[in-house]
């Protein structure tokens, strides 16, 4: 019983579990209604075929995560939801316009520089696809990659980083090492999950791909440590998936759906210089780490963790 005790609650006073299944119990009961439960439900109502039963699915997604972190917060970690980085403000709104802006800035660098280098030609401009129309599937799309960004930044950033600063503050003395240790174990995190659920065109290096998401990963909880709040992830991670799938690299590969997009290219290198997840995404994804940091600095004139994430070393810690 007491070996049971040690393994499942907190340190000291903290009657909490331990961090680490405050994280797992949000992770993989969200992505157990998304992967399964959530699209049986979304086949069932939507008329809509492939990609309005995507759009539903993502939809549902952002529900069924609202109602696991209302959970999660109030019964495990004993929290306001609004501790995760959701305190919406006007700063709030300025930091997502930026995170957004970024986005776009990074696929669109891409963009650019795989068509000056020969690796992608433009095939057509304001593309359908597979869908039935341009602007409706596209404002669509966009609301779909708008709750993916909510959820998967409120999981991965807010509820990873927060709980593992404050796990790690038990165990670790040094305030720099606690930070590091949670925005890393919260990046890898990030990266390896993706991979398996990416959509994969043919020619990409799962090397690259890993290389790609776990680097955007690092872009976002830096983005989260120096502000506390989920608005630049949310902005950023909103932006740059709809700018990959539906405004710059919207790439129609044989055997899959062809999504709307506002230039449909095609790509005519793979592995270390595809695009999406080689040497020209990787770089342009590098480069959003000054960037950011750029940003927090003009924004705060320094550059510190968030005081609501720099306090949390006990339990009860007002966020």
């Amino acid at each position: 019983m007491r070996f049971l005790t040690r393994i499942t609650r907190g340190n000291g006073d903290d009657p909490r579990p331990r961090a680490t299944w405050r994280v797992l119990f949000p992770i993989l009961f969200t992505i157990l209604l998304g992967g399964m439960l959530f699209p049986l439900i979304a086949l069932q109502v939507t008329p809509l075929g492939e990609f309005g039963l995507q759009i539903l699915t993502d939809v549902l997604l952002l529900i069924g995560f609202a109602l696991v972190l209302y959970v999660s917060a109030k019964y495990l970690d004993r929290r306001p939801v609004s501790a995760y980085g959701f305190h919406l403000s006007r700063d709030w709104a300025i930091d997502f316009a930026g995170g957004a802006l970024l986005g776009i800035v990074l696929v669109g660098t891409t963009f650019g520089i795989g068509y000056a280098a020969g690796l992608i030609e433009i095939t057509a401009v304001w593309s359908a696809g597979d869908a039935p129309s341009v602007l409706a599937w596209l404002l669509l799309f966009g609301v779909g990659w708008f709750t993916v960004g909510i959820w998967e930044e409120g999981l991965f950033r807010g509820v990873f980083i927060l709980n593992g600063i404050e796990g790690l503050a038990a165990r670790l003395a040094s305030p720099q090492q606690v930070f590091i240790g949670a925005w890393a174990v919260s990046t890898i995190t990030f990266g390896v999950i993706h991979v398996p659920l990416s959509r994969v065109p043919e020619g990409v290096s799962l090397l690259g791909l890993l290389a790609v998401w776990t680097l955007l990963g690092g872009v976002l909880g830096l983005s989260y440590l120096f502000s506390g709040e989920l608005a630049f992830p949310i902005g950023l991670h909103f932006t740059f998936n709809f700018a990959v799938n539906n405004v710059f690299l919207g790439i129609a590969e044989p055997g899959q759906i062809a999504l709307p997009t506002v230039i449909r290219p095609e790509l005519t290198a793979s592995e270390l210089w595809y695009p999406l997840a080689g040497l020209p995404m990787i770089l342009t994804v590098l480069a959003g780490y000054p960037l950011v940091v750029g940003w927090f600095y003009f924004r705060h004139g320094e550059l510190t963790v968030a005081n609501s994430l720099a306090t949390i070393t006990d339990y009860g810690t007002e966020q």
